[in-house]
């Protein structure tokens, strides 16, 4: 079973946006874990607007990469869907990008890239796959 673990960031619409997540793929056969050394892939649930939150998501990219260097690392919510361009561009820690345009689909995304390495051509968004 897959496991993954969620790093909170921002307001409570973004800590309800990373239950839903969680449902979603605890949904689908994933197994949410409390201890990220333990997680497949973990999932940054980013903050896009408060400044001090968008600083310490993008500071938990850099941290949690160098933590857990065999964890695949997505990051997700307001950051990733306002900024996904910029971020996928500028940020080769990360694995993936999923905005919050319909979280219902992050299991499908997750499944989809779970069994390859991701590189930039091949991240996406919730919308779907963006070539680059």
């Amino acid at each position: 079973m897959t496991k993954f673990y969620i790093d909170q960031h921002g307001c409570a619409k973004n800590q309800t946006d990373g239950e839903l997540i969680a449902g979603f793929l605890c949904k689908n056969n994933f197994e949410l874990v409390t201890d990220p050394s333990l997680a497949d892939f973990i999932l940054i649930n980013s903050c896009g607007f408060i400044e001090s939150a968008k600083k310490e998501s993008i500071d938990a990219i850099y941290s949690i990469k160098k933590s857990y260097p065999k964890a695949k690392i997505i990051l997700t919510g307001c950051l990733a869907q306002r900024y996904a361009d910029t971020l996928l561009e500028s940020m080769p820690e990360l694995d993936g990008i999923f905005g919050n345009g319909d979280l219902s689909k992050i299991s499908e995304y997750i499944k989809k890239n779970q069994r390859k390495t991701l590189v930039p051509a091949q991240k996406g968004i919730s919308e779907g796959e963006r070539p680059y």
